[in-house]
């Protein structure tokens, strides 16, 4: 009644119920430092608040982060439809098991260069090079390079049906000792994660990098590739970079593998222990195993000298038994009976 004798009519509308400054809205300060790195890194709603614990000491919501970017009108990050990768992802947990390589294509004024990437499946580790041509020369030439900077022994290379992966390269790869695998014809995902990642490229460098020769590009490419592998958090890695997944995973298999072998040590070792009560039990006696001369021979194959030496046995054993009843028949007969 009081806003309609003060308002009138116009007093009876619903207002907005609450308080007008509300207690616990985020600062100004921290709203900026949002829209800065929102517009700087281009990074997601998840993982500016991981980017914000961890690097400023402020927690602030996903949800939080999210309404502050609509209030300012913050354009999304990419306007690319999403596409569902395989539905059965490969669970790789050993370094260098498999490596995804793939060539990202850009234009540089009237010309093009060419990015070659390698990222490894496990740790999300990756090598970044720039190159003139897309030829068999410039893949050798980067996976010597990937071979170089890589901190760990690699078991397999993946790639699409490209001219640049041809049978040269197939070959190079045979004679250091690494597997080439291609992945099917139409099934970019199949290499999805080289794939995303010249995505996050696009979304993160390429749009704010500026560049006027390939000389520049590479210098920003470099500290975008230490960026990526030591700085930025990855959701697929539960918020680690690729250098604490490669770090984790080492010490696992590590600790996993000097577990083992210490428990093996410890189990030999046990019956025998100075001071041990424990008896060495007899193990109980079998005959040898009879081996038959009609144990089927595979050609090439080299027997083992026991069935040498029972099968020259049982052939004598088998001329003496028809020479005996060849002299049996020569009597009853006079012919033989049977042929050695």
């Amino acid at each position: 009644m009081t806003r309609y004798r003060r308002l009138g009519a116009p007093g009876l509308r619903e207002y907005r119920r609450g308080p007008r400054v509300s207690p616990h809205r985020v600062p100004p300060q921290l709203e900026a430092l949002i829209l800065r790195l929102r517009e700087e890194r281009q990074y997601g709603v998840k993982r500016l608040s991981m980017f914000l614990a961890r690097y400023h000491q402020v927690y602030v919501s996903p949800p939080t982060i999210y309404r502050v970017l609509k209030e300012h009108h913050m354009p999304r990050v990419s306007l690319k439809r999403y596409r569902p990768g395989p539905r059965r992802r490969r669970d790789i947990r050993v370094p260098g098991q498999s490596v995804q390589v793939d060539v990202k294509h850009l234009k540089l004024g009237s010309g093009r260069l060419y990015q070659f990437t390698a990222i490894d499946e496990a740790t999300r580790f990756r090598v970044l090079k720039i190159y003139d041509h897309n030829s068999i020369k410039s893949a050798i030439t980067f996976i010597d390079e990937v071979r170089r900077r890589l901190p760990m022994a690699i078991q397999r290379i993946q790639t699409d049906h490209g001219s640049e992966f041809g049978t040269d390269f197939t070959w190079h790869l045979q004679d250091v000792g690494i597997l080439h695998r291609r992945i099917p014809r139409g099934c970019p995902e199949s290499n999805g994660k080289v794939e995303r990642s010249h995505r996050t490229d696009a979304d993160e460098f390429y749009r704010r990098a500026q560049f006027k020769s390939p000389e520049e590009l590479a210098k920003q490419l470099a500290r975008w590739e230490h960026e990526y592998n030591h700085r930025r958090l990855h959701l697929a890695l539960g918020g680690r970079t690729p250098a604490e997944r490669l770090c984790e995973l080492h010490i696992s298999t590590t600790a996993g593998c000097s577990t083992l072998s210490m428990t093996r040590l410890v189990k030999a070792r046990a019956p025998f222990a100075a001071g041990s009560k424990v008896r060495r039990r007899a193990l109980p006696w079998h005959p040898p195993r009879r081996l038959s001369c009609r144990t089927p021979f595979v050609s090439g194959s080299r027997r083992p000298k026991v069935f040498n030496k029972r099968l020259d046995h049982h052939k004598a054993h088998r001329a003496g038994e028809c020479a005996s009843r060849a002299s049996t028949s020569r009597d009853l007969f006079g012919a033989p009976a049977c042929r050695a």
